[in-house]
């Protein structure tokens, strides 16, 4: 196979030479995808995510191009080898991390990601923000053009509650970056996870834009429509105005930082130095101040959202250890809207093949999410840490999760903190592929 036979005819990035090593990459996965499966098997390749819409991001360095946008390839199996979809995802997590350790050697940062799916699959597709962008600007590396199998969604059709399925998702990938050895005891050097940190905190500042314009239908298929769509209605959240007003500003700064990605100016943002060992404090610095902006975002989504209804009871259960430990109505209502959504509602816009086994993710895993989530910010300014009550209630509901707890994690917090954050990113992942 040569590239004259793939269809790499586009553009990926705003940068020439990052789109060429883009290119590059591209060629490499899809001709390892090709041998690995069979080309017999495969009916098309799909390429999806901003890569296909030509905001890639990437760098040229002194040591080289560094390429922070990964791929998703959706595999279209041929409808002749229907039978062999269960099999194919099975083992695409292990080629899935085979090409990326291979691409990693050539300046991918990120990875590649590989999602096989049938022709039944892809008819099936409900209108979430993930499906119109990939029926309009996904691309067809190999095979024959299929998007057009896509059901036609408008903006308007999407549901209101995947703006905050959208938000959830971003604390799961942003988890598994925050590693002790790294961001806390600082005994381990991975400049490559503290970039990636950086890179996904920012894309999140992003999405905090994307999921509010959705909620008033406004959402947009680019990430530069969507800042300035946004500047624009922001008048619409008068809530958000008053808790975060300069929220437009902030998504217009990350938005810049998408299609160049010079970790310089965010560490100039905090007053920080660009050298190796201030990356870390930088990391931990913008991560901080997104979730100040998560916040207000979350009991937004929350006031427009949710009513818990008959599930009240079921919810104070849950939460009751929350509003000990964290009295505070946001606290609150993040857990709430949490323990109802994952029951109710299929997490659609997940970056991972959910919307093709019609899965959902037990309650479970997301209040250990989300117990990671608010126990970082003590942890990572290394302030007071008192959860005893918050962990004794959360037995309950480790006690449904497949997995053993280590003997006496619970005595010290980090490490319970990064026992939880390992294990949930682990169980999110396997609940999705």
């Amino acid at each position: 196979m040569t590239a004259r036979e793939l269809n790499l005819g586009f553009k990926m990035s705003p940068d020439e030479h990052v789109d060429q090593l883009m290119k590059k990459h591209l060629e490499h996965a899809t001709r390892k995808i090709l041998l690995s499966i069979g080309e017999e098997k495969i009916k098309s390749i799909i390429l999806t995510g901003s890569v296909t819409r030509g905001e890639g991001s990437g760098i040229v360095t002194d040591h080289g191009i560094e390429v922070y946008s990964d791929y998703d390839l959706m595999v279209l199996v041929a409808p002749s080898h229907d039978s062999s979809i269960d099999r194919l995802r099975r083992e695409s997590a292990t080629l899935s991390e085979k090409i990326s350790e291979e691409l990693i050697q050539e300046g991918l940062l990120s990875g590649v990601s590989i999602y096989p799916l049938s022709v039944g699959d892809l008819r099936s597709l409900t209108p979430t923000m993930f499906t119109l962008q990939l029926r309009n600007c996904g691309k067809v590396l190999y095979g024959d053009e299929c998007l057009d199998l896509i059901s036609d969604h408008k903006v308007e059709d999407i549901p209101r509650i995947d703006s905050l399925t959208m938000l959830n998702n971003r604390i799961a990938t942003q988890m598994k970056f925050i590693e002790p050895e790294v961001f806390i005891w600082k005994t381990k050097e991975d400049l490559r996870q503290v970039r990636m940190s950086i890179y996904h905190t920012a894309i999140a500042f992003l999405d905090l834009g994307s999921s509010l314009l959705n909620l008033i239908g406004k959402f947009q298929l680019s990430y530069g429509e969507r800042a300035e769509v946004f500047q624009t209605e922001f008048h619409r959240f008068p809530y958000l105005k008053e808790q975060c007003p300069d929220l437009p500003e902030v998504v217009e700064f990350f938005t810049r930082l998408k299609y160049d990605p010079d970790l310089r100016r965010v560490a100039e943002r905090y007053g920080s130095c660009h050298s190796d060992d201030a990356l870390v404090d930088v990391a931990v610095k913008v991560w901080l101040e997104l979730l100040d902006y998560a916040k207000p975002v979350w009991a937004h989504h929350v006031r427009e959202l949710c009513d818990p209804g008959p599930d009240a009871q079921d919810v104070k259960d849950l939460v009751e250890a929350f509003f000990n430990c964290t009295n505070t109505i946001n606290s609150r209502l993040v857990s709430i809207i949490h323990y109802l959504k994952s029951n109710n509602y299929s997490l659609g816009s997940i970056p991972r093949s959910t919307r093709f086994l019609s899965a959902s993710l037990p309650a479970a895993i997301y209040s250990t999410l989300i117990l990671q989530y608010y126990a970082t910010p003590m942890i990572l300014k290394k302030g007071p840490i008192d959860r005893e009550p918050l962990l004794l209630d959360a037995q309950k509901y480790f006690n449904k999760l497949p997995h053993e707890e280590p003997p006496g994690i619970f005595e010290n917090p980090v490490e319970h903190w990064d026992w939880m954050r390992r294990v949930g990113s682990k169980m999110w992942s396997k609940y999705i592929e």
